[in-house]
């Protein structure tokens, strides 16, 4: 059986044993990455001058690298940062690392895959090109098995607009980039950092790849995955306004499909300039989204507004029965407005189970089918998550989705790429 990996980030796809050797090898590992976080998670720092000693077989290795515990996003994170401690991340192992997970995933049956990759906030120029090249290199080098592209992932907060200038004059020079990066991507922590703060952004793309094909790049936008600042009605309207400024697709948008009823009782601390803009959304689009499912009356909305007016600071949101109910209905709007826009959800099982905390049967992929949104099913960081795309295809079957639904999503995958949705190639089928 035959797979397409478009969600994966390549240093997270580094297994236990990987992760282990490259750490023993580095004589200056980055404790402090990982300390600092762990000691806001455990007011703890782990001791380093002996950590070979105590982690150093395998298995005591894994019990603090694969990722266990659900439900905690700075749990997750703490894993991924003991990666950026133990690692070099030098150029040798940049190369050495690409040709090395392409491999793993060509082995598995995974032969066309794009992964991420994300450099320092402090990198410049040189940095930037040296280690994308290198990616590229090593990618390359194992061409004739299979085909492996790389998607460069900015930061939410940093001056993305120059470093995607850095990367278009570098594929524009350099032959081998043009071929290998396909896209940029914003991943990583999500609260504080709404999509619309991106739209000049997505424009200049956008416009970019209009008038240069040869070489445009997709924009991937991690988005309604994490949320603990707003309610799922926010995060809902996120995940929609990422697909109206053009974003090609979307990881997770978990909450755009998870059961309205896992919010049920909960209170929520929303921003009041977050809530007026739900309820503006809600009023500007009301009618559209009546359409969608039962839905409170438009002078409720209105009504909460206008009490909102002169409100500064925080605003509780109580979530009883009727705001599970509208919250539905904004679901089924906001995959809709995906389908209309043929903006891909890109869904990862395992990681919404370990990071969100979701039970298998609740997984948003459900509802993504029911709605038959553009969809594909990607393995995220499998390295720490012990997982990969077969595993995660199989999850699929365990849920009791259908065989042919499976089958749908995993041939239509490839269809997906980078390269296709920003217009760099056709696509077959059309």
């Amino acid at each position: 059986m035959k797979f397409a990996e478009l969600h994966s980030h390549l240093y997270g796809c580094l297994t236990a044993e990987e992760l282990l050797e490259i750490g023993k090898k580095n004589p200056s590992p980055r404790w402090q990455i990982y300390n600092d976080l762990h000691e806001k998670l455990y007011s703890e720092r782990v001791p380093t001058e002996n950590f070979f000693q105590k982690y150093g077989n395998i298995d005591s290795f894994k019990g603090i690298y694969n990722n266990t515990k659900r439900g905690n996003f700075l749990e997750f994170q703490l894993k991924f940062n003991l990666v950026i401690a133990l690692v070099k991340y030098d150029i040798d192992e940049i190369r050495t690392v690409a040709k090395n997970v392409s491999l793993r995933y060509f082995n598995e049956g995974s032969l066309f895959n794009e992964f991420r990759i994300m450099f320092s906030p402090y990198a410049q120029k040189q940095e930037y090109e040296e280690k994308t090249i290198a990616a590229c290199e090593g990618f390359a080098e194992v061409s004739n098995i299979g085909t492996s592209r790389l998607i460069v992932s900015l930061h939410r907060d940093g001056d993305y607009h120059t470093q995607y200038r850095w990367l278009k004059e570098l594929s524009i020079k350099n032959k081998l980039v043009q071929e290998y990066l396909v896209g940029i991507d914003f991943c990583s922590i999500e609260e504080g950092f709404p999509p619309e703060e991106k739209s000049n952004f997505f424009k200049e793309v956008l416009k970019d790849n209009l008038g240069d094909p040869t070489n445009a790049y997709s924009i991937l936008y991690h988005v309604g995955e994490s949320f603990s600042d707003k309610t799922p009605h926010s995060a809902c309207r996120w995940v929609i306004e990422s697909s109206k400024l053009g974003a090609h697709r979307l990881g997770h948008c978990i909450a755009l499909g998870v059961p309205t009823g896992l919010f049920l009782g909960k209170v929520v601390n929303e921003d009041v300039e977050e809530r007026r803009k739900y309820l503006k959304f809600i009023i500007e689009n009301y009618f559209t989204i009546r359409d969608c499912g039962e839905f409170p009356g438009l002078t409720i909305f209105e009504k909460f507004l206008k009490n909102l007016e002169f409100q500064t600071g925080i605003v509780p949101v109580k979530i009883d029965q009727k705001v599970c109910i509208e919250l539905e209905t904004v679901q089924n709007f906001g995959l809709k407005v995906l389908r209309s826009n043929n903006t891909v959800i890109e869904t990862c099982p395992t990681s919404n189970m370990v990071i969100a905390g979701l039970d298998p049967e609740n997984l948003p992929i459900k509802k993504f089918i029911k709605y038959d949104v553009p969809l594909t099913v990607g393995s995220d960081d499998p390295g720490i998550l012990d997982t990969n795309l077969k595993k995660e295809y199989g999850l699929l079957n365990e849920i009791g989705i259908k065989e042919e639904e499976i089958d749908k999503i995993r041939l239509n995958s490839p269809n997906f790429s980078s390269e296709i949705l920003s217009g760099r190639k056709k696509n077959p089928k059309k």
